[in-house]
This record gives structure tokens, C-alpha cells and sequence, in this order.
């Protein structure tokens, strides 16, 4: 089973970008993608509210992370769940 949230920064540009990596479909995993897919979208917004207070000192000595721009990468092999989805910026989550 897969349920984890992976991420990573990516400069783009000269700016950072917050990519997120969650498994929705295909190899060991229990559950319809499109419920998965659901759980993920619903409870993204409390993720990101934990990875900023998590990384608060982080944001303090660079706080143009929080402009960063936020992408969710849900992988799955079904192509209706296959993608990348915008969600706002770090800031919107303080």
C-alpha cells in the first residue's frame, strides 16, 4: 500500500516550485483510483497546512517559499488520474 505524500522543490526559472507525488493507481494498491483520488484531493489542503508549520523555520530564512507555486502529481495508470494539478501557492496555506 501506497499513501504517502512525497515532495520536492524544483527551480524553475530562478523560482521555486513545491512538487507534490501521490500514488492514486496501478502496482501495489488497494482501493479504486477514483476514491483514492478523491481521499488525496480532499485532504491535500492539511497537508500542505503541515509541511508549512513543519517547515516554519525553513520559510522563516527564505520566505519567498512562500511564494512558491504548488503542483500535485497524481500518478496513476489510469489516465483520468493521471496528472498534475495546480493548488495555489505556500502562503495560502500559512
Amino acid at each position: 500500500m501506497r499513501d504517502e505524500v512525497l515532495a520536492e522543490w524544483i527551480e524553475n526559472e530562478g523560482r521555486y516550485e513545491l512538487h507534490i507525488y501521490v500514488h492514486v493507481s496501478g502496482g501495489f494498491v488497494f482501493g479504486w483510483a477514483k476514491l483514492r483520488y478523491k481521499i488525496f484531493k480532499h485532504h491535500m489542503p492539511l497537508v500542505l497546512k503541515a509541511i508549512r508549520k513543519g517547515d516554519r523555520e525553513l520559510f522563516e530564512l527564505f520566505p519567498s517559499l512562500d511564494q512558491s507555486q504548488i503542483y500535485i502529481h497524481f500518478l496513476s495508470n489510469r489516465n483520468k488520474y493521471n496528472k498534475i494539478e495546480e493548488f495555489g501557492i505556500l502562503k495560502d496555506y500559512k
